[in-house]
């Protein structure tokens, strides 16, 4: 089981290094794979379930409601799931947590006005593409278990504390409406190529 990062036992990251037919081979002889016409999306398919696979110790399908939120028949747990180049993340919790994985690139840079502003991010001027995919990342993350996700806009109404550059550590983050907000701690850990973020609940207040 090639697992990059064991968060928890029941929150892993994978990296991806196999072939299709490789991860294929893991799999149940008699799991068929929707048809995706991308094979990089039918490899995330293949390790989401994998990872799956890995904590339930057993199959399980991952299923998608109407908002696009991942869950599994026959179990009460908060399933959470994120992807991006080589690396695949999946969390199967009893309390709601919203993972994100974001591989560093300029890509977040070059349109960090749209979702963060000077009141963000870390609290001395210390690499600024890291930081401008780590606050993206926490906001996704936010994002997934926000209470109400419709026309929310990460720049206004998801908005994190300052905090100082460390390799890993949390942060306070702030999730609103017009009427309500909802805050959350957000934790990181800065790898090599990408950047993991995870947020949960600390409380809820009605204005």
């Amino acid at each position: 089981m090639p697992v990059f990062a064991s968060i928890t036992p029941t929150f892993l990251v994978w990296e991806v290094k196999e072939s299709l037919p490789e991860l294929l081979s893991l799999l149940p002889a008699d799991v068929s794979m929707p048809s995706y016409k991308s094979e990089s999306r039918q490899m995330e398919w293949a390790v989401t379930h994998l990872l799956v696979q890995h904590i339930l110790g057993r199959f399980a399908l991952v299923r998608h409601h109407e908002s696009g939120a991942p869950y599994i028949d026959g179990i009460s747990q908060h399933v959470s799931i994120s992807h991006t180049k080589g690396y695949v993340a999946v969390s199967i919790t009893d309390e709601p947590l919203g993972i994100d994985v974001e591989r560093k690139s300029n890509r977040a840079q070059r349109v960090r006005s749209r979702y963060m502003d000077e009141n963000e991010g870390f609290s001395e001027a210390k690499e600024p593409e890291v930081e401008a995919t780590l606050i993206w990342s926490a906001k996704e993350a936010v994002f997934k278990i926000l209470p109400i996700q419709e026309g929310i806009n990460f720049l206004t109404q998801i908005r994190t504390e300052k905090f100082p550059y460390t390799g890993e550590g949390s942060f306070m983050a702030v999730g609103k409406n017009s009427c309500d907000e909802w805050l959350y701690i957000v934790s990181y850990k800065i790898y090599p190529e990408f950047v993991l973020t995870f947020a949960s609940h600390r409380n809820f207040t009605c204005q």
